[in-house]
Formats: C-alpha cells, sequence, structure tokens
C-alpha cells in the first residue's frame, strides 16, 4: 500500500499536504528519481461522482467553528485553576486557548464566506474545465482507468459528439 507523501517508486518523502482540496492530474512526478507514480490526494473534478456540487460542503466550516467555541468555553471555564491537569492556571494560559479558538472562528468564517459568495464555485469551476480538458486526452482517460479510478464512458468510448467536441 503506498502511503500519501511517500514516493513508491524511491522511497523520497514528497512533504506533508494538510490541505483538502488538491484538484488536478493524480499522475505526479517524483523529484528525487523522476518517475511517475499516482498520488490519491489529487482529485479529478470531472470523474467525481458528485462533481462540484460534492465539494461545496459546509461541514469544514461548522468542525472549525464547533472547535473554536469548545476552545473559547474552555478558556473561560478553567478560569484560576485547571480541573483537568490539576495546576493553576495563568493569564497566558487562557490567552492561548481564546487565540486558538479565535484562529478557528476565522477560519470557519472563511469557509463560509468563500462558499457562500461563490468564490469557492469560481475555482472549482476552472477546476472543472481542466479536468475536462485532460480528460478529453483518451490515452489519459485510459490510464486513469487503468489506474483504478471510475472513469466515465464518455471519456472513454466516445460516441457522437461529445462533450471533448469529438465526433
Amino acid at each position: 500500500m503506498n502511503r500519501p507523501g511517500i514516493c513508491p517508486n524511491c522511497g523520497k518523502d514528497l512533504g506533508l499536504f494538510l490541505r483538502r482540496d488538491l484538484y488536478g492530474s493524480p499522475f505526479r512526478t517524483c523529484p528525487k528519481c523522476k518517475k511517475e507514480y499516482v498520488d490519491r490526494r489529487y482529485k479529478e473534478l470531472a470523474i467525481l461522482p458528485d462533481g462540484i456540487d460534492g465539494e461545496m460542503s459546509y461541514i469544514p466550516a461548522v468542525i472549525f467553528l464547533v472547535v473554536a467555541v469548545i476552545f473559547v468555553i474552555r478558556g473561560v471555564t478553567i478560569g484560576n485553576y485547571d480541573y483537568i491537569n490539576g495546576s493553576p492556571v495563568t493569564l497566558s494560559d487562557q490567552i492561548i486557548w481564546y487565540a486558538i479558538g479565535g484562529i478557528l472562528f476565522i477560519l470557519a468564517a472563511y469557509e463560509f464566506i468563500v462558499i457562500k459568495f461563490g468564490i469557492k464555485k469560481k475555482k472549482l469551476m476552472r477546476e472543472y474545465g481542466s479536468s475536462v480538458f485532460r480528460l478529453c486526452d483518451i490515452n489519459y482517460a485510459r490510464k486513469l482507468s487503468a489506474n483504478g479510478f471510475n472513469v466515465p464512458d464518455k471519456y472513454l468510448n466516445p460516441t457522437g459528439r461529445d462533450s471533448c467536441g469529438r465526433l
């Protein structure tokens, strides 16, 4: 089983990706051995079952918001004594709880704003167009399919005029 962020050919650590929205071709080239590998963290939007709509979820924003509230409540309720750790609490400890809660609140607000005002949808539409363009190469579509990706038949066996403009 290939580990994400590790080249399966040479074992080079390719770095930790914390982003959940990596779009593009899953076929990557290792900078060390120059061999191609499949990185399943990258998504081809045009072959996702829910397409763009599946990527327009408020769930991450809600999670950020809930965790932010927990951090702020924890900062308020610990007062002068931390009953969980059994130790006195300094003002700097409380400020850290508030700061983390504030940062998470800002992240939640950012997630809500980019979805609500269509910023994320515009970005996804550009990515979707690039995805369709790549899939119009029938060899690329077949390569994806051969590597276990669920590629729609319209890209694998084009008949008539398809979404790529082929006859």
